[in-house]
């Protein structure tokens, strides 16, 4: 299954509800960063949205099991905290706990499937 530009919008209304980056995100951008041509990186707010955003997708299957890598190795995601680009192991650790507004992502995936 693979995500489609309707659903890019629900999707980028998710993250930015969520406020999962630092910035607000457009369908656009959201669709760059999926197909690894994004312009520099998104900056992490929250590695643990970022990472529940991501497994729920997996899970659901738009997209595929490496995801934690491929962030990685596209440098997609800068650190909230310190300087550098989110590495695999941090969106692996973060993945093990469930975010603030967990239940606003679970409504918008339940969205996403409709579409």
């Amino acid at each position: 299954m693979q995500i489609e530009k309707e659903q890019f919008i629900l999707l980028a209304d998710c993250i930015n509800e969520v406020r999962a980056f630092q910035n607000d995100i457009s369908p656009e951008e959201l669709e760059n960063f999926f197909f690894c041509r994004l312009e520099g990186a998104f900056k992490s707010k929250n590695n643990r949205t970022i990472a529940y955003i991501m497994n729920a997708l997996y899970l659901n299957n738009y997209i595929n099991e490496s995801w934690q890598a491929v962030i990685e190795k596209h440098q997609l995601v800068l650190s909230p905290m310190k300087e550098g680009y989110v590495k695999a192991n941090d969106l692996s650790s973060a993945n093990n706990n469930y975010p603030k507004g967990a239940e606003i992502i679970d409504d918008y995936i339940k969205q996403l499937k409709k579409h």
